[in-house]
């Protein structure tokens, strides 16, 4: 609690009797007791405080919940923060830390508040440095707690605003990263599963959440199969895969919901089109993009591009584009055709002789 401040004319004037000089800035006056429950008037003991900015010296009560200040009041506290506050910037980690994106918090009470701010950085690195593991489980513990998963992964399939801030969030914390810390961060994941107890946990909690998910979740079994379709296509062009599929603007989520579209219009869920034997099939076969280019492999991977298919007429078809097939791609945008084919569709008889050489 704030205790009000006067000048020491007013405290002289406010005591019924002489003034008490206790010594070390003390004093003790008189005054009339405003509760007045036992005496009608009580010693008071007062500080004097010089102010640090204009100077002058006030008066004010003592008692064991007293907060000595330098200032007489925020004001004088506020102009002598402009004077003497350190604006200079400071790099850390190759990071410059300036006064303007400063914490107001550390503003408000520091004269150097972006060295103070470094050192809380600082101590909070070395912190999560040393209790790594106690942290990972803490802030497992509580995922599971309070999020429910499957509830996250149906809105990030059905909400666009909600999906599209997530991975820009991701984006720009593995953008922000530096070298140093990524390398950290695969030393420290590679020395932590190599135990043999963590490697035993993490096999059986990826076996049962692979074979709930798969049973249950069709979200999760489309995607792991277009995942791996999507590995067989670099295999089969001879490339490696280099970068998550976000990267290639390929977006599983969308094609996803192309395919909970269609499977509608048949009268069934994705999971009952999969259980009655449909594949998912490329419309335009894979190999007739060249996966050497971005626009091609996001292409290859359009929403537009996937359709059902019962598993027998998938298999014989393979990659050869038949009649029926051309009269459905005619119907796609040719935005989406193949780089090679420069926006004309071949005919079957070229598509043979081409896979002939």
């Amino acid at each position: 609690m704030t205790m009000p401040k006067m000048t020491i004319e007013e405290m002289i004037d406010l005591s019924l009797a002489e003034v008490r000089d206790l010594g070390n800035g003390f004093y003790k006056i008189l005054k009339p007791d405003p509760k007045g429950v036992k005496w009608d008037k009580r010693w008071v003991k007062y500080i004097l405080c010089f102010c640090e900015e204009c100077g002058e010296i006030t008066a004010k009560v003592w008692n064991n919940k007293t907060e000595i200040s330098k200032f007489c009041n925020s004001k004088c506290n506020l102009e002598y923060s402009h004077k003497h506050t350190a604006t200079e910037s400071i790099i850390y980690n190759d990071i410059e830390y300036n006064i303007k994106d400063c914490p107001t918090s550390l503003k408000r009470i520091y004269h150097n508040p972006v060295e103070v701010w470094i050192e809380n950085i600082k101590r909070s690195s070395k912190y999560k440095e040393e209790n790594r593991d106690e942290i990972n489980i803490k802030g497992n513990k509580r995922y599971h707690e309070t999020k429910d998963l499957a509830a996250i992964r149906k809105r990030y399939a059905t909400d666009e605003e909600y999906r599209t801030r997530l991975l820009t969030n991701q984006k720009k914390q593995r953008d922000n990263r530096t070298d140093e810390q990524i390398q950290n961060d695969k030393d420290w994941h590679k020395e932590y599963q190599a135990k043999p107890e963590v490697r035993k946990r993490l096999n059986e909690l990826n076996s049962l959440r692979y074979h709930t998910n798969k049973k249950y979740d069709a979200i999760f079994m489309l995607r792991q199969r277009l995942r791996a379709r999507l590995r067989c296509a670099f295999l089969s062009h001879n490339q490696q895969k280099s970068e998550v599929s976000t990267e290639y603007g390929i977006e599983y989520i969308q094609i996803c919901n192309k395919l909970e579209s269609d499977a509608k219009e048949y009268g069934y869920t994705m999971i009952e089109m999969v259980q009655l034997g449909y594949h998912i099939d490329h419309i335009i076969p894979l190999n007739s993009y060249d996966y050497t280019s971005s626009n091609d492999i996001e292409h290859s991977f359009s929403p537009e591009n996937h359709r059902w298919l019962m598993a027998e007429e998938n298999l014989s078809k393979g990659c050869r584009l038949r009649p029926e097939d051309i009269e459905v791609i005619k119907t796609l945008p040719k935005e989406i055709y193949p780089k090679s084919w420069k926006g004309i569709i071949p005919t079957t008889n070229e598509k043979e002789n081409t896979h002939e050489l």
